[in-house]
């Protein structure tokens, strides 16, 4: 779906690209993991305390897994939120990216009287 989304261009490309991005830097750093394990582990040893956590490339690949699928799902909230012509922006929040919704820019239906 989100694929699709992209082809259509609901908004820009760009959020599409980064969630991609870290989700597959997730899978490699996984894989990393997964091939030198053994060694990994002994280089933990002779790194110094505040690195140790930054060597445990299997929690690396949950935090990059899990942040590129929280931005494909803000990707399609926000393609979702264009198409029902809602406006809406991207910004900074306490966690990263969050969506701002706003005012929609559907026409106004004029009253009955």
């Amino acid at each position: 779906m989100s694929l699709r989304l992209a082809w259509q261009q609901y908004f820009e490309v760009w959020l599409f690209a980064a969630a991609t991005l870290l989700y597959l830097t997730g899978f490699l750093v996984w894989n990393v993991d997964n091939s030198f394990c053994a060694e990994l582990s002994s280089a933990r040893a002779s790194l110094p305390p505040l690195v140790v956590p930054f060597s445990q490339f299997h929690a690396l690949w949950h935090c990059f897994a899990g942040y590129g699928a929280y931005i494909s799902i803000l990707y399609c909230c926000q393609a979702r939120l264009s198409h029902l012509k809602q406006e809406c922006r991207m910004k900074l929040g306490p966690v990263g990216l969050e969506i701002q919704v706003g005012k929609s820019r559907r026409p106004s239906r004029p009253k009955s009287q």
